[in-house]
């Protein structure tokens, strides 16, 4: 087991077996050895150039080794570096040849997850990872996999539930629960009120191309101001010319003209500046909550991907357990305040503005 090279799939199925039967006797520093190999496999040119194993065996031995982590005892602290690993083995799954067209990690990621559903649940309920499609997605795939009971009925306990709502729902529930505690009426919707539900109204196609047209107003007016420029300083050599010639008062009058063509350029030039400078800053401009407003803390685009991904992990949860809503009212009562909310109906009324 010192060398990575010496691993082979007899090798670790034998090694599996006799895990299974006296995984208490082993050193707790397999795991760290076991993990250090699998690193090796993250490099397939490396892999592949000492042609140690026949091609298209190099993934199976991996996931051979990724198998032993679920026998091993006291190993929730691989939680972390497991997932990582993963993530970085199926992204260079293509590199072997043949290539497996599904992935022959996640089943032995699945049955270790299984072994510490409380540090799986804790590592993917985070909400840098559960905004990340790279850690969302693998975790809604391990949910709804056969194999994985023991992590869904961990999911589905009232402490997941909690740390679920908390995570994913705690900021759209917070803002209703301030509007049906505001005695501030509706009234008419602005920008700062629907950029609380996450809506910005200068995402929309008209309003780009509200821009574009003042970005192509720009470049014409600097091209006719080039062309006075131009016109400007040809009359300028004339008059020179002229001036050490003869007096030509028709001369001064053309440059006198041409001079004030330039400058009503430059203005005009100058104030569509401003006018798409002005566009630019409403466009991207944070709205920042009065301090009487009921929603202090706005949906975000980080907020609105939280508030989809719970909902996934719920509809995972519900497809493989029935008494799930029964038995969690307030995941019942939540869903029901989210889908007559305010925000939900601005949301669909400015579905091109998200």
């Amino acid at each position: 087991l010192r060398d990575h090279t010496k691993l082979t799939l007899c090798l670790l199925r034998g090694l599996s077996r006799l895990l299974a039967l006296l995984s208490s006797w082993f050193n707790k520093t397999l795991g760290e050895k076991l993990l250090e190999h699998l690193h090796k496999f993250t490099e397939p040119d490396n892999i592949i150039a000492a042609q140690i194993w026949t091609p298209g065996d190099e993934p199976k031995v991996a996931a051979a080794i990724f198998d032993l982590f679920s026998l091993l005892p006291q190993a929730a602290q691989f939680v972390e570096a497991l997932v990582k690993t993963t993530i970085r083995l199926e992204a260079v799954l293509p590199r072997y040849r043949p290539c497996e067209l599904i992935s022959p990690f996640r089943e032995p990621l699945s049955k270790y997850l299984n072994r510490h559903c409380a540090s799986a649940s804790g590592f993917f309920l985070e909400e840098h990872r559960l905004g990340n499609p790279m850690y969302s997605d693998l975790f809604l795939d391990l949910l709804k996999r056969d194999e994985s009971a023991p992590l869904r009925k961990y999911m589905s306990g009232r402490e997941c539930t909690v740390m679920l709502l908390n995570v994913c729902f705690e900021r759209p529930l917070a803002i209703i629960r301030s509007e049906k505690n505001s005695a501030t009426p509706t009234g008419k919707t602005t920008s700062s009120s629907l950029a609380a539900y996450g809506i910005n109204q200068w995402n929309s196609p008209s309003s780009q191309r509200k821009l574009e047209v003042v970005r192509q107003e720009i470049e014409m007016k600097h091209h006719y101001l080039s062309q006075k420029i131009k016109e400007e300083t040809l009359l300028t050599k004339s008059n020179e010319i002229a001036s050490s010639a003869a007096d030509q008062p028709d001369t001064q009058v053309a440059l006198q003209a041409a001079r004030r063509a330039v400058e009503r350029a430059k203005e005009d030039l100058n104030e569509t500046r401003r006018a798409y400078t002005h566009e630019i800053s409403k466009a991207t401009f944070q709205v920042l909550p009065d301090k009487d407003s009921p929603t202090q803390r706005p949906m975000t685009t980080t907020a609105l991907e939280l508030q989809y991904q719970g909902f996934k992990i719920v509809e995972v949860l519900i497809s493989h357990d029935s008494a799930y809503l029964p038995e969690h009212n307030d995941v019942v009562r939540g869903f029901r305040w989210l889908w007559r909310s305010r925000g939900r109906h601005y949301r669909l009324l400015h579905e091109e503005e998200m």
